[in-house]
């Protein structure tokens, strides 16, 4: 009997949080747009929140920023070449490769760094193995290994037995 009532006690106490929870979980789309079109806040103890002003604010900084010309001492970074194959991989919803196909690329960073040449292919071929994946509807996720991805083209003879061995690392 003691047992019963401690369990109605637990019940008892926890049946409006629950119930709150519910009705937040099945009215969270409603709550998101309700909370995403209020303007401004007056919460107990006088404390007022202005998000109008705050969202005026941020505005005007975005354009500032938008505007400003770039630092004249900011480093310049090398983009990926946009080759015709990067071009059309774009258009495809694939990942553009850092070469754009051209292993003239590669080949000239092997005269100044053979390890960073290499490296730079690995990552082509990995960029490319994914693509290959995508392109035959294969999941491949980010965490997946590039062999696992490559296993999964042959089990799905997107790839000969040839070409596996030829992007399987050794």
């Amino acid at each position: 009997m003691e047992l019963a009532k401690l369990v109605l006690e637990y019940v008892k106490a926890l049946a409006w949080p629950v119930t709150a929870l519910a009705i937040a979980l099945i009215f969270r789309r409603e709550i998101r747009a309700i909370i995403a079109r209020i303007r401004k806040a007056a919460l107990p103890g006088g404390v007022s929140i202005d998000f109008e002003e705050q969202i005026l604010e941020t505005k005007e900084l975005a354009t500032r920023i938008e505007a400003a010309p770039p630092p004249p001492n900011r480093p310049q970074t090398a983009g990926l070449p946009l080759t015709e194959a990067n071009s059309r991989m774009i258009s495809l919803g694939l990942k553009p490769t850092p070469s754009g196909l051209d292993l003239g690329y590669y080949r000239s960073i092997a005269t100044q760094d053979p390890t960073l040449a290499l490296a730079g292919l690995r990552i082509e071929l990995e960029i490319l193995i994914r693509n290959l994946a995508k392109g035959f509807k294969i999941d491949a996720r980010t965490n997946e290994s590039p062999s696992r991805v490559l296993t999964r083209l042959l089990d799905a003879s997107a790839v000969t037995e040839d070409q596996f061995a030829l992007g399987r690392p050794r």
